[in-house]
C-alpha cells in the first residue's frame, strides 16, 4: 500500500505595510474612492460580533485604528446602523 501525504499550503504573511492607495482608485459618482475599504462592524467591540455579552473596545484604541486606516489611504469606511455594541456605535466613533 502506498501512502501519499499532501502538504497544506498557506499564503505567506505580509511583512510590510500595504496601503489602500497602492490598490488603486475608482470613481463613485464624482468622488475617487480607494478600492480597499475599511469595514467597521467589529470596531466598537471585542469578541463575537453582535452579541449582548461582547466587550466594548477602548474608545482611544478604536479611534487609533480608524486614524491609521485613513493614514494608509482608506477613504471608504463601511458602516451600518447596526454596527454597534450596547455602549458604543461605530457611527459615533467615525
Amino acid at each position: 500500500m502506498t501512502s501519499t501525504s499532501s502538504a497544506r499550503t498557506t499564503a505567506p504573511v505580509a511583512t510590510s505595510t500595504i496601503t489602500a492607495a497602492a490598490s488603486g482608485r475608482w470613481t463613485l459618482g464624482d468622488l475617487p474612492v480607494s478600492r480597499v475599504g475599511f469595514g467597521t462592524m467589529r470596531l466598537p467591540q471585542t469578541g463575537e460580533a453582535l452579541v449582548p455579552r461582547a466587550v466594548p473596545r477602548d474608545r482611544a484604541a478604536a479611534l487609533a485604528v480608524l486614524r491609521r486606516a485613513v493614514d494608509l489611504g482608506v477613504n471608504h469606511i463601511d458602516t451600518a446602523a447596526f454596527y454597534f455594541s450596547p455602549l458604543r456605535s461605530a457611527n459615533e466613533l467615525i
